[in-house]
């Protein structure tokens, strides 16, 4: 009688390792690249984040458990992937401290600003404490490439890295030196005030725009700083939408509502008066956005303006002309061409009708952000209960508040802003 064919548990476990990691790197770099839309996606609020973060989570510990085979694993991946999986392959690498995985890590991580992303995330994933040494190596180097990725790395982590940030800053390398300049405002540096003003005027425009965006944030409201991010906004170029946010924010009311009064003439500039109005916060700007939801071309933009300041959720209540996106629906649809794609196409006539009926809870006098006027406690709500574009706007505003301040990083992990945010809470 012939024996049964069977395998053994250990016999098993051999055959399925290889089908089991695999699955673990692919669902690691895909998982990523949804949460790197995600971070700024208006259908995600920091719940929701956290539940995407556990499932990134589970597949790294997935390739964690399978030791050595798990990083070959994902080093093959990292050599024909993008940044989903130079990110995974960075977490593993930079968390065992394994040279020779890091240098591999590097080498493609600074290969294109594409991958440059999934290393610096990778960087931020991991708790400062265990990137802290590579860091302050890196920051070091003689490549200004991987002092960009240190500096981008330690800003994500709110973390400062000193001296080498106010030399990156004056670095005759474009790329290093814009990055330095962002990291100042987001880490509340006004000891650099005299770079950034030297920078207004630098011949590269990610520098000039991260100049005027730090030092607005750091609390100059000078024209020179007010009129450059009023340019940018104006223009077409990819610093935009934050130019206009952050410009709305710092610049003089009666300055901004007579610069507004002139851009319902183009599409670009019926989109910036939407960008503006919602970021401003000024129930005084809301007839303008309902105006402006005729027009399809901006009318999703606007609608988001509204929310901005109202706090009402188009879909929730109605108010919109498409079905409800569920946040289920939004991850497939990510990442998309058009950042105004997922947004809600509002139904003037229903959000007309709403604001009627909610109008006076609204004093023309006050600015809001989530329908709640702009104090540090409706903020520090926003923060913690509103979507992701929201939050971002709250975490601004509060370091508008407070220039020494490092600014809320809205992408971080969910359960360390859930730290940090839970004093607040209670």
């Amino acid at each position: 009688m012939s024996r049964p064919i069977a395998f053994t548990p250990a016999e098993i476990s051999a055959r399925m390792l290889p089908a089991i990691v695999s699955v673990h790197a692919e669902e690691a770099a895909f998982l990523w690249t949804q949460r790197a839309a995600a971070v700024s996606s208006p259908k995600y609020a920091l719940k929701d984040l956290a539940k995407l973060d556990s499932r990134v989570e589970a597949q790294l510990e997935g390739l964690r458990v399978a030791g050595s085979y798990g990083w070959g694993v994902s080093e093959k991946a990292l050599e024909e992937g993008g940044a989903g999986e130079i990110f995974a392959a960075g977490v593993l690498a930079f968390g065992s401290e394994g040279e020779g995985r890091i240098a591999k890590v590097l080498a493609a991580g600074s290969a294109t600003p594409q991958h440059e992303r999934g290393l610096i995330s990778a960087l931020g994933w991991l708790p400062s404490e265990a990137v802290r040494p590579q860091l302050t190596r890196l920051v070091a180097s003689q490549e200004p490439e991987l002092r960009r990725i240190a500096i981008a790395a330690w800003a994500v982590q709110r973390r400062d890295p000193g001296a080498q940030l106010t030399e990156a800053a004056f670095d005759p390398h474009a790329r290093l030196r814009a990055r330095a300049l962002r990291a100042a405002g987001e880490l509340g540096r006004t000891d650099l005030a005299s770079a950034l003003q030297r920078s207004l005027h630098d011949i590269d425009e990610d520098a000039r725009f991260y100049a005027a965006w730090s030092l607005a944030r750091l609390g100059d409201r000078s024209e020179a700083v007010m009129e450059g991010l009023r340019r940018t906004a104006e223009g077409s170029g990819a610093h935009a939408a934050a130019a206009a946010s952050i410009w709305a924010r710092c610049e003089d009311p009666g300055r901004l509502a007579a610069s507004m009064r002139g851009l319902s003439s183009t599409s670009r500039g019926r989109r910036l008066l939407s960008i503006a109005a919602g970021a401003a916060g000024s129930p005084d700007f809301v007839p303008e956005l309902l105006a402006l939801m005729d027009d399809d071309r901006v009318a999703k933009v606007a609608g988001e303006a509204f929310s901005m300041i109202t706090g009402v959720d188009l879909e929730y209540a109605d108010l919109d002309r498409d079905g409800a996106t569920s946040v289920e629906q939004a991850e497939e649809e990510m990442p998309i061409a058009d950042p105004d794609d997922i947004l809600v196409l509002p139904d003037r006539a229903s959000v007309e009708r709403w604001w009627k009926k909610n109008e006076a809870r609204f004093n023309a006098r006050r600015c809001y952000l989530c329908g709640r006027e702009k104090t540090v406690e409706g903020l520090r709500a926003c923060l913690a209960q509103g979507k992701q574009r929201q939050r971002a706007a709250a975490a601004l505003e509060l370091a508008l508040m407070d220039p020494t301040r490092e600014l809320f990083e809205v992408r971080a992990r969910a359960d360390r802003q859930l730290a940090e945010l839970r004093p607040w809470m209670s």
